[in-house]
């Protein structure tokens, strides 16, 4: 059951991306919510990896954040 439920937080993790109605807060929040769940299991991921896929994900009028974020 441990390895079900594991398995399914990494695929929501996988497929989240930030809605149109988003803001970072929210979108960052939710993101949050998966990767400490998935710690809850004993899921090893570094804190590089979340920052990663939120930047990946944002909307593209938060472009020029990420611009940022990666200089």
């Amino acid at each position: 059951m441990k390895k079900v439920r594991l398995q399914k937080l990494c695929d929501d993790f996988e497929k989240l991306h930030m809605l149109e109605s988003d803001n970072i807060s929210e979108y960052f929040a939710r993101v949050l919510v998966i990767y400490n769940q998935m710690k809850r299991y004993e899921e090893k991921m570094e804190e590089t990896c979340v920052l990663k896929k939120i930047i990946r994900s944002l909307q593209k009028k938060f472009y020029y954040v990420v611009v940022v974020i990666e200089k």
